[in-house]
């Protein structure tokens, strides 16, 4: 689309969301002509003449909806007038809904417009991203720089353009940073533990996080006079490196066969040292409303050092909370009715008649980091320990899972080729996913290109720096190859 506008944008909102407006207009200007009330217009100027002029001269109306929008008189203006422009069949203006929070009256007009959502999953920059990389071409600012993931990247041929950007958003969250792509994992329980906790016992089968493989997100467009055959995507890797930082959960006793224990898990790739748990009781009934970063601990474990899994016997911690574990144990040994013995101990539950424990505390212990700086990490917790174990526990077979291309865990200067097969038509785009897989949490550096018509090379002209989180209960599903899965 050819822009001979004066503007690239224009947004339109109420006045109490003055403050989203400026955020998504500061973000925007970097890269586009931006028209914002708030910002072009000057001292003097009759707004609503200048107003109507900036949104016609404008190739895209961004509305910025809200539960407010719909008393907001002059914006409902300019949300007709956007809606009359679009509909214009001499005019290539288009509307794009931004929405800011859930909006049950949409606007006369935007109901059918394809728009986004601004939510936990999708920030007002990571918007922005996506509306400057799908305008790209129609862009009219010479400033060619997007300063996000989603730069939109030419080959030396300007007539192909490619664009390569990090594809999950749920699980990774991505950054410019010196012409480099840089892609974390934002997953919401390694969130938690940066911040030092409360983190709970997880509740699962098979595996505790539900995380996705990193993957990057291919579009190409053809705007040459030929037809081009797309056949492999080449990842030039300059470096990779075990990501050893130490993950640590709690998981729940489901099946109630791990009685006055706490089993505690890492599923980092690196060793836990100089662990240390610091422990308070309470009874089920009287733990809500517990503060427990105030809390006063009354056990002080050392347990030392481990790598993948420990269980911790927390056995006196329930003796000196009123327990009396020995005549429960006697009663539960003996060989009479299961109902009988459970009304028995009742007695000798004292405050813990639910039959377990409320267990709070704090864990703390060191883990060498990727760049093989030590931490010494403290994250609080809290989980439900049961005083005596259940008779009746199974658990189903565990899932299967796919993948596409694999990286090492360590290495320099190797290749990764994935063979692809497209054609382009003049005119034409396409649009493909690369899942990148690996055995263990891991940073690899590496630059991005594309074969096309007998080994011509479209390069990214920006490098990524990708770290992966890959949960150690996890990866052994990922590695395992059985024969309906997809193999490396």
């Amino acid at each position: 689309m050819q822009n001979n506008f004066t503007w690239d944008f224009f947004i339109a909102h109420c006045s109490i969301d003055v403050k989203e407006a400026e955020e998504m207009y500061s973000y925007l200007e970097k890269s586009a002509r931006v028209f914002l009330d708030s910002k072009n217009l000057k001292l003097g100027d009759d707004w609503d003449i200048e107003l109507a002029n900036a949104q016609q001269c404008s190739a895209i109306t961004l509305v910025l909806v809200s539960s407010k929008t719909e008393k907001a008189y002059y914006q409902r203006e300019e949300i007709a007038s956007a809606i009359a422009l679009a509909r214009d069949e001499n005019s290539q203006h288009r509307v794009i809904p931004i929405y800011l929070d859930n909006v049950k009256d949409v606007p006369y007009g935007l109901r059918l417009k394809q728009g986004l959502k601004i939510s936990k999953n999708l920030s007002i920059e990571e918007a922005v991203n996506i509306l400057l990389n799908e305008f790209v071409d129609l862009l009219g600012n010479p400033r060619q720089k997007v300063n996000s993931d989603n730069q939109s990247v030419l080959c030396k041929s300007e007539d192909i353009s490619l664009n390569v950007s990090n594809y999950n958003y749920n699980d990774y969250k991505s950054n410019m940073i010196n012409d480099c792509v840089k892609i974390e994992p934002d997953y919401w329980y390694l969130k938690l533990c940066k911040r030092g906790g409360t983190i709970k016992d997880i509740d699962y089968l098979w595996e505790p996080f539900n995380v996705d493989l990193p993957s990057l997100d291919f579009k190409i467009v053809n705007n040459s006079k030929n037809t081009i055959f797309l056949s492999d995507v080449v990842f030039d890797i300059r470096e990779s490196k075990l990501d050893p930082s130490p993950v640590i959960y709690i998981s729940y006793d489901k099946c109630q066969s791990n009685a006055r224990h706490i089993r505690l898990h890492n599923d980092g790739w690196g060793e836990v040292k100089n662990f240390e748990l610091k422990l308070l009781s309470i009874p089920p009934q009287k733990a809500e409303g517990y503060n427990i970063k105030n809390c006063s601990f009354t056990h002080d474990l050392l347990i030392g050092d481990f790598t993948d899994s420990i269980n911790v016997d927390i056995t006196n911690v329930l003796k000196d909370s009123g327990i009396d574990l020995d005549k429960i144990d006697n009663i539960l040994k003996q060989s009479i009715d299961y109902n009988y013995k459970m009304e028995s101990i009742i007695p000798y539950l004292g405050e813990y008649r639910k039959g377990y424990a409320k267990i709070l505390g704090v864990m703390e212990f060191d883990g060498e980091q990727v760049n093989r700086d030590t931490r010494r990490y403290r994250i609080f917790f809290e989980t439900e320990v049961f005083i005596y174990n259940s008779y009746n526990s199974f658990l189903p077979e565990p899932p299967s899972y796919v993948y596409k291309t694999k990286f090492e865990v360590e290495g320099n200067d190797y290749q990764c080729q994935v063979p692809i097969s497209h054609v382009l038509k003049p005119g034409e785009a396409d649009r493909f996913i690369i899942t990148i897989g690996m055995e263990k949490s891991s940073e690899h550096i590496f630059d991005v290109r594309v074969l096309y018509n007998d080994n011509n090379v479209m390069c990214c002209n920006k490098s990524f720096d990708l770290l992966s989180f890959i949960p150690r209960s996890k990866a052994g599903f990922l590695m395992d190859k059985p024969k309906n899965r997809f193999k490396w």
